[in-house]
C-alpha cells in the first residue's frame, strides 16, 4: 500500500527535512509559505460549502491578535497562548458570524468584508490593542526552528483535518 501513500509522504517528509538545509532566508519565506497555507485552508473548506468570504483575513488575525493580548498584558509564554488563543479566536468569530451564516451568495460575500471593515475602524478610533501601530514586546519562541515546526504541524494537522471533515456526513452536508 505504500503506492498508495507515497505521494502524500514524499511532500511531507520534504517540509520536514528542508528546514535542515534552508538558510534564515529560506526559512522565513517556508513560514510564510505555510501561514498562507493555512490560511487557503480556510477559503477552500467555504469555497467546497458555495460561500465566498471577502473577510478571512479577519478570522486568521483574531487568533494572532489574542495570541498578541495574552502575551503582552498577562505574560503568558507563546506555547500557552497560541492553543488557547486559537480556541479564543475561534469562539470570537463564531459570536460574530452568527447571524451571517443564514446569508447565502453576494449578501454573505458583502457582509463578511464589512465586518473586518468595521473592526478596523472601531480600532483605530479607540486604539484598542495598540491602534494601527499593533502590539509590540511580545515574548518569541525559543528559536525559530521550533516556530517553524510547529507552523508545519500546524498546515499538516489542519490538511488532515479538513480531508476528514468533508469526508464525514458534516461535509457533505456542508457541500449540500
Amino acid at each position: 500500500m505504500l503506492y498508495l501513500s507515497a505521494p502524500r509522504l514524499i511532500p511531507i517528509l520534504g517540509f520536514l527535512f528542508l528546514p535542515l538545509v534552508l538558510g534564515d532566508y529560506w526559512q522565513r519565506v517556508l513560514l510564510s509559505v505555510a501561514v498562507f497555507a493555512l490560511l487557503a485552508i480556510s477559503w477552500d473548506i467555504l469555497a467546497q460549502s458555495s460561500m465566498v468570504s471577502l473577510g478571512q483575513a479577519l478570522f486568521f488575525g483574531m487568533g494572532a491578535y489574542c495570541s498578541g493580548v495574552l502575551n503582552h498584558y498577562f505574560g503568558m509564554s507563546p506555547f500557552v497562548t497560541i492553543p488557547i488563543a486559537a480556541v479564543l479566536g475561534g469562539a470570537i468569530c463564531t459570536v460574530l458570524l452568527m447571524p451571517v451564516l443564514r446569508l447565502r451568495g453576494v449578501y454573505f460575500a458583502m457582509v463578511t468584508l464589512i465586518i473586518p471593515l468595521m473592526l478596523e475602524r472601531m480600532i483605530e478610533a479607540t486604539k484598542i490593542f495598540g491602534g494601527t501601530e499593533g502590539i509590540s514586546g511580545l515574548t518569541a519562541l525559543p528559536s525559530k526552528w521550533l516556530e517553524l515546526y510547529i507552523l508545519l504541524a500546524a498546515v499538516l494537522g489542519a490538511l488532515f483535518g479538513f480531508r476528514r471533515m468533508m469526508s464525514s456526513d458534516y461535509g457533505l452536508v456542508l457541500k449540500g
